[in-house]
């Protein structure tokens, strides 16, 4: 069943006629008319809404026209006063609707009267009357009545991509700053970036060199429509990549900015892979993509554009990321960057360095028997579990449809829970145990999406112990989707809950 707003369009309808002999008095006669009346969507034919369904799916509908009676001098419908109209609101694309509306047969007793056609503007859940929009004697215009501007809808398809305009001549690349020193300590906190330079496998490797979270500055002229950033990253047939940047307007205006990707040779950005993805100044957008044969035909490397369609505006990018798999991770520098500065600034001599780059005790090796596991030495540098399908963790939700899941994941010291499905029972409670480690003094739960419909709006959480709890609980079927993450300091663990995803 689709979730429909309405709106109740009512009418009074009558008419002046000539003073029937007999009468008390010598003035003309009010009488109520009677007659049809039609309602047709003002929308081309062939075209229709897109309603949402109670199951949360996208329903194509067809709007057709409504007919109604007027029946001493009021309009009505199957026997009573009003006649409800599909009204739009935010489950609908459009989310407004406008109505013409015609009369025909409009009669007091055997004597034929006229009205002309109107418009109006239907209000979800509201009652319009449209005695007070009928125009009167002299009006220019046929009358029309609009609401509160709604929500805003979802948006439409994309048009046609137009022509491609000059490429712009390439910056010139800034100078090198001066390397720093760096201690032990610093060694060990980079020890992720340093593996992955040599394990490309594992998730969450920035794969674009020189990106930083110091800002770039780009100014835009009107005479472009974009300016590309060109990367030295080779993307692959069939891999999904997520690419995500944060973009900052620098000058005072309010010119859309758009971001796309594609690829190129390295030099050049040659061939669109996604549209143009609108994006939220200052916060960070993700776009997933997956690059076919055609996309990397002679053209391998990853490139992307800004794009400001022509418009003179100042921008500044910053946290560049580029990593294989669907989800994005927070933003990290390329590890051949970190490892570039290390060796550069502090070469692993025994003069320089406390490890000797002799010494075969800090031999760089890996351990698969607990996720992935990389060493230097004995020491633990970087751990990743993988993702672990888990559906014992929550025992209250029901993960057994296809498609619903409940899987988790520890990489270093983050711990990531997804959630995909519905309460088994009636006070349904999301509570569970931690098994890949508790928090201890940091965390940061948060939630991703949540859709529990009318029961829960929000998932509370508070800790007890090792335990995580919802504030609320829920009914039989109500769905919960979502991502809970936090940070945790516990040893890594000997065993690993679940099975691999």
């Amino acid at each position: 069943m689709v979730q429909v707003n309405y709106c109740l369009v009512k009418q009074n309808v009558g008419a002046l006629i000539e003073d029937s002999p007999g009468d008390y008095d010598r003035y003309p006669d009010f009488k109520e008319v009677t007659g049809d009346v039609l309602f047709t969507p003002m929308i081309h034919a062939g075209q229709s809404f897109q309603l949402k369904g109670s199951d949360g799916e996208m329903y194509t509908v067809p709007v057709s026209r409504i007919r109604g009676k007027i029946v001493e001098g009021k309009i009505q419908h199957e026997g009573e006063e009003g006649i409800p109209l599909f009204a739009g609101g935010v489950n609908a694309n459009p989310n407004s609707v406008s109505y013409r509306v015609t009369y025909s047969n409009l009669r007091i007793g055997l004597e034929p009267i006229q009205l002309n056609p109107i418009a109006f503007t239907a209000i979800p859940d509201a009652t319009i009357d449209l005695t007070t929009v009928t125009p009167i004697s002299n009006a220019p215009v046929s009358g029309v009545i609009k609401g509160d501007k709604g929500d805003k809808g979802d948006k439409g398809d994309k048009g046609d991509k137009g022509e491609r305009g000059p490429q712009g001549d390439k910056g010139d690349k800034g100078d090198k700053g001066d390397p720093g020193e760096v201690t032990l300590g610093q060694l060990n906190s980079t020890a992720t970036t340093l593996t992955t330079w040599t394990a490309d496998a594992v998730g969450g490797r920035n794969l674009l060199q020189g990106s930083s979270a110091e800002p770039t500055e780009l100014n835009l002229a009107a005479s472009m429509h974009y300016r590309d950033i060109t990367e030295d990253a080779r993307l692959e047939v069939g891999q999904a990549y997520t690419f995500s940047v944060i973009v900052e307007k620098l000058s005072d205006d309010e010119h859309p900015i758009n971001i796309q990707v594609g690829t190129g040779t390295g030099k050049n950005y040659n061939r669109d892979i996604t549209m143009r993805s609108s994006i939220t100044l200052g916060e960070r957008t993700i776009i997933t993509f997956t690059p076919t044969e055609y996309h990397l035909d002679g053209r391998t490397h990853f490139a992307w554009r800004i794009r400001n369609e022509k418009k003179e505006t100042r921008v500044a990018y910053r946290e560049a990321k580029l990593e294989r798999g669907s989800v994005a991770t927070p933003w990290t520098p390329s590890p051949e960057d970190t490892a570039q500065s290390l060796l550069e600034g502090n070469p692993l001599s025994a003069l320089q360095s406390p490890f000797p780059a002799h010494d075969p005790a800090l031999a760089l090796w890996v351990d698969n028997s607990v996720g992935t596991r990389v060493f230097v030495g004995d020491v633990m540098i970087y751990g990743d579990t993988g993702w672990r399908s888990y559906p014992e963790l929550f025992p209250d939700l029901d993960a057994s449809e296809s498609l619903h899941e409940i899987k988790m994941r520890r990489v270093n010291d983050r711990v990531e829970i997804a959630i995909n499905a519905v309460a088994s029972a009636d006070g349904a409670v999301l509570s569970s145990s931690l098994p890949l480690g508790a928090p201890s003094y940091s965390f940061n739960p948060s939630i991703g999406t949540v859709t529990i419909a009318n029961v829960i709006n929000y998932i509370g959480n508070h800790w007890s112990s090792t335990r995580l709890r919802s504030q609320r609980s829920a009914t039989q079927g109500d769905r919960v989707s979502g991502i809970i993450s936090y940070t945790t300091h516990s040893e890594w663990p000997t065993t690993l809950p679940g099975t691999p995803v």
